[in-house]
């Protein structure tokens, strides 16, 4: 009925009505129609489209057709014979109409997911020859569908011939755009430049040659500012794009100097009259290129350009000029993390002359800036506490609500970095009375909704940071958050929301004894408002709130479980806020699922590739995730009772479409563990149980890790998400340190394996993106922060495990021959430093097992010694000096190549811990082979005292004076001629408070033996030494 009318309604509404529907249908009900109909059908599409003379009907159809030959090609036993042919015949039409009809059949056909793309292999040369004419159309419509059925065709091409034939039109496609610029066809232009960001996804090397062709018209385009900013935003996003997928064509084509020339001109641009925080201007736009490009070129050379354009800019008569300064330092901290901390001392001027610009323009971006700089430089910039702090009460008492805003914002961020970081909790006191002094009036003074939400969680950032120092204040806040409970109307919603957060954090800062009082009015009203139709909104809120108090009581928060735990699991359960995109229809997914009754392969399935999740139902997953995982690990055995049913709930969300959703599933099932755990070894015997002496598993411990260690191993070989894959690696290190070997001996080999795919760069997620034109993602500059943190917490976990199964875990050498691979010169030094601090790890927990790999060992550690890399070089030398004293003798051929190294290393001053470390190889040298071996003390000695005390490494303080302290037990006579060095040096250190007891003990044994035997010359020392040398000598060998 529905196609009959699309071919002989008069009605233009009711024809394209009937073929958006049939578009949406015609895929379940195929399969049942007769040869006949489909025939007809078949036969009547082209008709239609040759017929019809609505231009929106006409394209319905045309998206119809392809609907209808995808599903025949993926259907067994179907064909579509005449397709092609007829296809080509309404391409070579002479009318307009046609033409694009024909372009649109084949962009929607060859679209990613059509999966027919392979059906028009032996077509592409005929297909090169149509889309060449068509780009020089008469008609813009021709050309500009032209270009888009080339953006998806070019996917499918698999030999050289075509790539090289199709690669030809991308000159031509750039004219067509050039010419809809000159010509003011704005709009087909942004259409046309949006087909560039799809290609350059794509891993076909069809764009490869002619990147800088690309490069060069889209920044022509970026720059041009008296073209609208729509234009030059969809060119530039191709620069971006290029930054994410090609970034290595970038950098080796010169392009980093050019993008961010375009970028600051971009910031320093005049924003429009009205504009809001969500309009993208010129000016944000231009910190997001800047932003790509330190995340994914070349962080270095961003920020060294960087920084002189904002040297240039802050000090402009031009406020714009300035503003985009702020606006680039916003952003840098982003990208350019470590470079950033490394040069904070040289960045914060900058950030503080933004703060005090007479521009409020300049400050309002200066305040965000340092927002970021709280969020992305921990812990460095708390250390400037002094400086950031009245900034901020200087712009917090500003009359300029968007700066009053902001600042509280940077408040906010600066002291939960400080919290994050448990730093400040003392510091803050005699910044508490202002602080509160002035949040507190502009929450009650301000008519700016923003303003008193932003006020809010400046109060309880504070109260966050200042912990107990925060009781005097906590009354009259209180009680203003019991106001703000009452709060029904959705459009100050957000303040009840706030004050829900705030009491949850002010409870946890005060503790339970001082929160009593509070505590049954604000749970009474947050298990009401969440409950309470129309409040949707607090549920993220509530959620965070139990957390919080759950953390707060401990054990004592078990009474308020039965009436809590209902609430947090439907929040772990619903499915609001997921929507799915049918054919362009939208539909809500309205089912509530059971975890208890969907299998794995279900529950991957049930959720169709084109589901969209909105933020707050993420938001609101998350924090129910997070609130179980308080609640079962503050109750304790308390949440046995309801744990059967939050498994189920966790089973099918760590397997959920959404990565965040998934990982804090993944914490909650961790914690899980660790509750059934920890409930099982209080009814076990008491026992002698500590970190070499675990007690053992029951059964409730194993069934649970048998529920959720497949699901961990899933995780790590099979999730395309990093951060799952890397938190997954986390959580085991937890499980494992805390339920010891028994909790992984029986998935060794699984867990080794997952981990070998992890350094063999195997699992999903590390190959899922691969770009197969880029080199290896490890090397040189470009490497992501994610794989970083995944490869060291997979060397985390092959750490702890060596530790744990000891001399056992030489069966698993092959490890330490895989992470070898990442000690090359082209790694990134970060991975380098991991590698070798991993393997010395190893070395040291297999202890005498090692001299089974021992002459490997040692080649391996003296030459990544020579390393240009200091950490890297550390921790090599940490590791060398491991093998000395393990391998006693059979390290003796291996002294001269140490003895030349060692110079170099002593002489280091950019990374201390690298003498350190080189002063403990010298002691453990001496302390194993002084008695053996014919060692050049005279040197040696010296050389050791001489970089005395250490700077950095203090674990190697116990390793260097036991040398010196066995030198004299065994009274060898090469230390005797520095009697006097050690004493000087020992009255000192007494004072050091990084020396440990233990050592401070022994030197003061050692002085005392030295002045009886000595006590002439101690005596003699002791007139040289400074007063607070003597004072020591004195209290440890009596008064002189």
């Amino acid at each position: 009925v529905l196609f009959t009318i699309i071919g002989g309604s008069p009605l233009i509404e009711l024809r394209q009505l009937s073929g958006v529907l049939l578009r949406r249908a015609i895929t379940g009900h195929w399969i049942k129609l007769d040869l006949p109909t489909k025939k007809e059908i078949k036969n009547g599409l082209f008709v239609i489209i040759t017929r019809e003379p609505n231009r929106l009907v006409r394209m319905t159809v045309a998206n119809l057709l392809a609907i209808v030959a995808r599903v025949i090609f993926n259907t067994e036993g179907e064909s579509w014979d005449e397709l092609i042919t007829n296809l080509f015949e309404v391409a070579s039409s002479p009318s307009v109409d046609h033409r694009e009809t024909a372009l649109q059949v084949f962009e929607s056909l060859l679209q990613e997911n059509a999966q027919i793309g392979d059906n028009f292999t032996s077509k592409f040369s005929q297909l090169f020859d149509f889309y060449r004419n068509s780009l020089g159309d008469e008609d813009v419509r021709i050309r500009v569908a032209a270009i888009k059925a080339i953006g998806v065709t070019v996917q499918w091409l698999d030999t050289d011939d075509d790539v090289n034939k199709y690669g030809t039109l991308i000159p031509v496609m750039l004219q067509v755009i050039q010419h809809l610029i000159q010509t003011g066809k704005n709009e087909e232009a942004i259409i046309a430049l949006s087909v560039f960001d799809d290609m350059v996804e794509l891993s076909v090397p069809f764009l490869k040659p002619h990147i800088p062709l690309i490069a060069n018209f889209v920044l022509g385009i970026g720059k041009t500012n008296v073209l609208p900013l729509s234009v030059r935003q969809e060119a530039l996003t191709i620069i971006q794009w290029l930054a994410q997928y090609k970034p290595k064509h970038l950098l080796k084509n010169n392009f980093v100097i050019p993008v961010l020339e375009v970028a600051f001109q971009l910031c320093a641009e005049p924003e429009h009259e009205g504009a809001d925080e969500w309009d993208v201007t010129a000016h944000k736009f231009g910190t997001h290129i800047i932003d790509k490009m330190a995340r994914h070129v070349a962080p270095t050379i961003v920020f060294q350009e960087s920084m002189t354009w904002i040297n240039k800019l802050v000090s402009s008569a031009d406020p714009n000029e300035r503003k985009g300064a702020m606006g680039a330092l916003m952003i840098l901290p982003r990208g350019c993390t470590d470079i950033c901390i490394k040069n904070i001392n040289n960045l914060l001027p900058y950030l503080l002359k933004g703060m005090n610009d007479q521009d409020a323009r300049v400050r309002q971006v200066a305040c965000l800036s340092l927002g970021q700089f709280s969020e992305h430089l921990q812990p460095d910039i708390v250390n400037n506490y002094k400086d950031i702090l009245p900034v901020i009460f200087q712009a917090m008492n500003e009359p300029n609500p968007n700066i009053q805003e902001r600042s509280c914002y940077s408040l906010v961020a600066f002291l939960q970095c400080a919290v994050a970081n448990d730093m400040l909790e003392n510091e803050i006191i005699p910044f508490l009375e202002p602080l509160m002094t002035r949040l507190f009036q502009l929450l009650k003074t301000s008519n700016n909704k923003d303003i008193q939400e932003m006020a809010i969680s400046g109060i309880s950032a504070t109260a966050h940071c200042a912990g107990k120092h925060f009781q005097p204040y906590a009354q009259p806040v209180l009680d203003l958050m019991k106001d703000l409970m009452l709060i029904t109307n959705p459009n100050t919603l957000i303040l009840r929301c706030r004050a829900t957060e705030c009491a949850g954090i002010i409870g946890l800062a005060l503790g339970k004894v001082a929160f009593a009082p509070y505590l049954d009015f604000f749970m009474e009203h947050a298990k009401n408002g969440i409950i309470q139709p129309g409040l949707d909104e607090l549920r993220d809120f509530t959620f965070g709130f139990f957390a919080n108090i759950a953390e707060c009581l401990g054990e004592d928060f078990r009474p308020y479980l039965d009436a809590v735990m209902p609430l947090v699991l439907a929040g772990c359960d619903s499915t609001d806020g997921i929507t799915i995109e049918n054919h362009g229809e939208e539909a809500v997914l309205s089912h509530v699922f059971e975890g208890a009754d969907v299998d794995e392969d279900e529950s991957e399935s049930q959720f169709p590739k084109n589901y969209s999740v909105s933020q707050s139902f993420v938001d609101e997953k998350l924090q129910a995730l997070h609130a179980l995982s308080l609640l079962a690990h503050s109750c304790g055995s308390g949440f046995l009772p309801y744990l059967e049913r939050s498994t189920k709930s966790v089973i099918f969300l760590m397997r959920y479409v959404h990565p965040f959703i998934r990982k804090a599933a993944l914490q909650s099932s961790e914690s899980f563990i660790i509750v059934v755990h920890r409930a099982a070894v209080r009814s076990l015997p008491s026992g002698n149980y500590g970190p070499d002496n675990y007690p053992p598993l029951v059964q409730d411990t194993k069934a649970v890790l048998d529920t959720f260690m497949p699901l961990y191993i899933k995780n790590i070989l099979s999730d395309d998400d990093k951060e799952v894959s890397y938190s997954t690696c986390e959580s085991l290190v937890h499980i494992f340190k805390i339920l010891g070997p028994e909790s992984v001996s029986s998935r060794l080999n699984e867990v080794t394996d997952a981990l070998s795919a992890v350094f063999l760069k195997t699992t999903t997620c590390q190959t899922l993106n691969e770009d197969s034109e880029e080199e290896g993602i490890y090397d040189g500059e470009h490497n992501e922060e994610e794989d970083i943190v995944l490869f060291q917490n997979a060397c985390e976990v092959v750490s702890l495990l060596s530790k744990l199964f000891k001399e056992q875990f030489i069966e698993h050498f092959g490890f330490v021959e895989k992470i070898c691979e990442y000690l090359k010169p082209t790694v990134d030094h970060y991975l380098r430093q991991e590698a070798m601090g991993t393997i010395a790890e190893i070395a040291q927990n297999l202890g005498s097992a090692i001299l089974n790999k021992f002459d490997f060992m040692m080649n391996l550690v003296i030459n990544v010694m020579q390393d240009r890399h200091g950490p890297t070089q550390s921790n090599a030398t940490f590791c060398c000096g491991l093998l000395c004293e393990v391998g006693g003798a059979a390290a003796v051929q291996y002294y001269t190549h140490i003895f030349n190294i060692l110079p170099r290393l002593l002489q280091e001053t950019t990374y201390l811990e690298l003498p350190d470390n080189a002063c403990g190889l010298i002691a453990r040298v001496i302390r194993t082979s002084v008695s053996s071996v014919t060692l050049p003390l005279d040197q040696f000695i010296p050389t050791l005292l001489n970089h005395l005390p250490l700077k950095k490494d203090m674990d190697e303080n116990k390793t260097v004076y036991g040398a010196i302290f066995y030198l004299f037990h065994i009274q060898h006579p090469a230390i005797s001629p520095f009697i006097g060095r050690v004493v000087e040096i020992f009255t000192t250190q007494l004072s050091n408070p990084t020396i440990q007891d233990s050592i401070k003990a022994d030197m003061v044994n050692l002085l005392r033996a030295l002045r009886s035997k000595f006590p002439q010359q101690i005596e003699s020392l002791y007139r040289t030494l400074t007063p607070p040398q003597q004072q020591n000598l004195s209290q440890a060998t009596g008064n002189f």
